[in-house]
């Protein structure tokens, strides 16, 4: 019986390990992947797109969100921010008929050396671009319609 319970946590932990790496295998981790995680993210109003935003320097739409957030005095105010944005930005695109699935031929637009890529989106006649900042980590400074 004992031997019994060993294997079933043996079995368990064997399972448990090999489902989170296949969970961190399967995101995209290049820079579109990061852009597509964090835009859909947003559009959904998912609060897990706040670790792919540089909200000190982030304009979006343009719109300087880095100039206000980075004068929040505290962390509590800036994280309630980070969560009212995104909310936001998911209403605003919800509200205007946004369909995350028509977005498409995602790619890189640009390299500026190896500090900003520039990825790019589809939609509508449209393009969306996204800059990352890849200094520190990866993450999004710019969303803004070409």
């Amino acid at each position: 019986m004992k031997d019994d319970n060993q294997a079933l946590k043996i079995l368990l932990v064997v399972a448990v390990s090999a489902v989170l790496l296949w969970v961190f295998l399967a995101r995209d981790n290049s820079d579109i992947g990061i852009c597509r995680f964090a835009f859909g993210g947003l559009v959904k109003g998912n609060i897990s797109a706040q670790g792919s935003i540089d909200w000190d320097r982030l304009k979006a739409l343009d719109a300087d969100v880095g100039a206000y957030f980075s004068k929040l005095p505290n962390e509590k105010e800036k994280a309630s921010y980070k969560a009212a944005f995104i909310k936001s930005f998911a209403n605003g695109f919800k509200n205007s008929g946004g369909n995350l699935g028509e977005f498409a031929d995602w790619r890189v637009e640009s390299e500026a050396g190896a500090k900003i890529t520039v990825v790019a989106t589809d939609y509508r006649g449209k393009t969306l671009l996204f800059s990352l900042l890849k200094q520190g980590g990866r993450r999004i400074i710019a969303i803004q319609w070409k």
